[in-house]
């Protein structure tokens, strides 16, 4: 069936590998006349879906995410020509960026170079997982960012299959959805409070070691000073610990605007700021996490036998990542087997961490 006839969101056609829509919203978000496009492309034709932004465009945290895992490919116009939004190649035609890569020499725009003004956002990236029991709900990590965040009073929680995500919170709701759409379901969320936003998404996904809740939320406090995201960052963890079964817990830190939408040229090198590693990551590196927070200024969290290695990670430069480096070093060093492996990136991984192969990300279903 052609795509065209298929849906109302298909403008152009590029070839016959690309389906192309264009996307004029000053703030460019994965509306559900996006995901029914990327569904009906994929289902109908096979080809790649090509979204096309103008080069004033902000996109949104789960427009960034989304569309990245179901495989589309994001263009801004540039000129005569076009732009990836990721990486700033430019090329004249649609059509280049489908093939095996431009025709002229590759070059990247000038204007994917220049950077707005614009304020502190920080990434919260969390995989918990969930007995496959009747009694399991989804959602509280998303109550503890807020409560670690947010500035003190009233916060709005929303959520939905698209943006805007307009339903009242219901943990009971969304975990009943999710069940009724194992065995992987996207959902997007939205926080709001005096001078506090939160927007991105929650993931629930069936795997071999029971249900994963994988939550990417970013956050903006315009008024809040850098000094105390890392402070907050490590409160989070803590409280993730205690309640919930983290996995694997990343807080870093990049620039974006106060309602945490994103520029579409490039941007700013992301930093850790703090990172947890649950349980089961402990047991596969078989380290001591009491000697690797001694090593590294962090504590051990948790409760019983579900002890959470927390470690804070700020660098005072942008970008700096030699915090994080050093410690999967130690943990290397002080461990049985390497972070490659436990991560599946070597040929002798015996099973899939959290997030890996079995998870929706790296397989996602049509209208993802």
């Amino acid at each position: 069936m052609a795509v065209r006839a298929a849906h109302h969101y298909y403008d152009a056609q590029s070839g016959d590998t690309g389906a192309v829509t264009f996307l004029d919203s000053a703030v460019v978000g994965f509306d559900e006349g996006l995901s029914d496009f990327l569904s009906a492309v994929r289902r109908t034709s096979g080809r790649v879906p090509v979204l096309i932004l103008s080069d004033s465009a902000r996109i949104t945290p789960a427009f960034d995410r989304l569309t990245e895992i179901a495989g589309a490919l994001s263009l801004i116009r540039d000129g005569g020509g076009y732009r990836l939004m990721r990486g700033g190649l430019w090329a004249p035609r649609v059509a280049d960026f489908l093939t095996q890569g431009p025709t002229n020499a590759p070059s990247i725009s000038p204007r994917h170079l220049i950077r707005r003004p614009l304020v502190d956002v920080l990434y919260v990236s969390a995989s918990l997982y969930h007995p496959a029991k009747a009694s399991a709900m989804v959602g509280r990590s998303v109550e503890l960012i807020a409560e670690a965040f947010a500035p003190a009073g009233e916060v709005s929680f929303s959520w939905g299959r698209y943006e805007p995500a307009g339903a009242a919170w219901d943990r009971a709701g969304i975990t009943s959805l999710a069940r009724r759409k194992m065995p992987a379901i996207d959902l997007t969320i939205a926080l709001h409070g005096e001078g506090f936003t939160a927007t991105g998404t929650m993931s629930v996904n069936r795997t071999h070691l029971g249900i994963e809740e994988y939550v990417e939320l970013a956050i903006a406090v315009p008024g809040r000073g850098a000094s105390e995201h890392e402070p907050r960052a490590l409160a989070l963890l803590r409280a993730l610990s205690q309640e919930t079964r983290p996995q694997f817990v990343l807080v870093t830190r990049t620039k974006g605007f106060p309602d945490t939408s994103l520029p579409t040229s490039a941007r700013v090198p992301a930093s850790p700021v703090a990172i947890l590693v649950g349980r089961a990551g402990l047991k596969q590196l078989d380290v001591n996490p009491s000697a690797v927070a001694e090593r590294h200024g962090g504590t051990v969290e948790g409760v019983g036998k579900r002890l959470n290695l927390v470690v804070p990670l700020t660098a005072a430069a942008p970008g700096d990542w030699a915090p994080l480096i050093q410690l999967i070093k130690t943990l290397d060093e002080e461990g049985t087997t390497t972070v490659a492996r436990v991560l599946g990136h070597s040929d002798q991984a015996e099973s899939a961490p959290p997030g890996g192969p079995e998870s929706r990300r790296t397989n996602p279903a049509s209208g993802a």
